[in-house]
């Protein structure tokens, strides 16, 4: 049953005023539980019209940093299906990180720079 997130959902979405009238609303998912289950739920916020207005709308934008064996099908199939809408933005930050990156340290640090600055320019 969604209903006890989506209740809590609603709740922070109020206390907080995270989504306004008019407000146009970029999700980055990354195809983990936490990106996903947020989606579905601000799909059903909006559906079951939670919130006191409705000119609010939301998109999903998923980021293909063009890292062997990485395959966003099955998100994609999976969004679609709920009727969640969709963006594919695809940015080869990959060989970047890995020819910036001395060896044995971490990607972590210039490919979360590198997908912030991606995201922020879409959005």
């Amino acid at each position: 049953d969604e209903w006890p997130l989506l209740r809590d959902v609603r709740r922070a979405v109020h206390d907080y005023a995270l989504i306004q009238p008019g407000d146009r609303i970029a999700v980055a998912v990354s195809g983990g539980k936490d990106s996903s289950t947020l989606a579905f739920l601000l799909k059903r916020l909006k559906e079951r019209r939670l919130l006191p207005f409705d000119d609010w709308s939301f998109t999903t934008v998923h980021l293909d940093q063009v890292q062997p064996g990485h395959d966003a099908q099955s998100l994609e199939a999976w969004l679609e299906g709920e009727g969640i809408d969709f963006h594919l933005l695809r940015e080869d930050t990959y060989s970047v990180v890995t020819e910036k990156t001395r060896p044995g340290a971490s990607y972590c640090s210039l490919c979360s720079r590198l997908r912030r600055g991606i995201l922020y320019t879409a959005a």
